[in-house]
């Protein structure tokens, strides 16, 4: 799952009170891989996170993936023109695991 959230954040004016939004973690995650991302303050920049089944997915493989994120995104940035190719995949170590577990969810039926 990707979300880009880029929505703007409402602004409440409640009389005698100060509000403001604060993001809650319920530890869980909602899907098995989740990119959240949104636009900095500036607007300039992107800022967010990865939230993932720790059951499905390791930290390692997590990070991995969106390290291969970032580095099609900083490709098109580069080259907006550019056609994205094979060299933008994540690599054969990830591609092995995700292998590994497809054979082993076959097994397990």
């Amino acid at each position: 799952m990707f979300a880009w959230q880029n929505n703007v954040r409402p602004e409440l004016d409640l009389p005698g009170l100060d509000v403001v939004v604060e993001p809650v973690s319920t530890g869980t995650a909602k899907f098995d891989l989740f990119f959240n991302l949104s636009p900095d303050e500036t607007g300039r920049s992107v800022v967010g996170g990865v939230e993932y089944a720790t059951d499905l997915f390791d930290r390692s493989t997590v990070e991995a993936i969106a390290a291969c994120f970032a580095r099609v995104v900083g490709q098109i940035v580069a080259d907006p023109v550019k056609r994205i190719g094979p060299a933008a995949s994540p690599g054969s170590a990830i591609e092995q695991r995700v292998e590994e577990r497809n054979v082993l969810a076959r097994q397990c039926g």
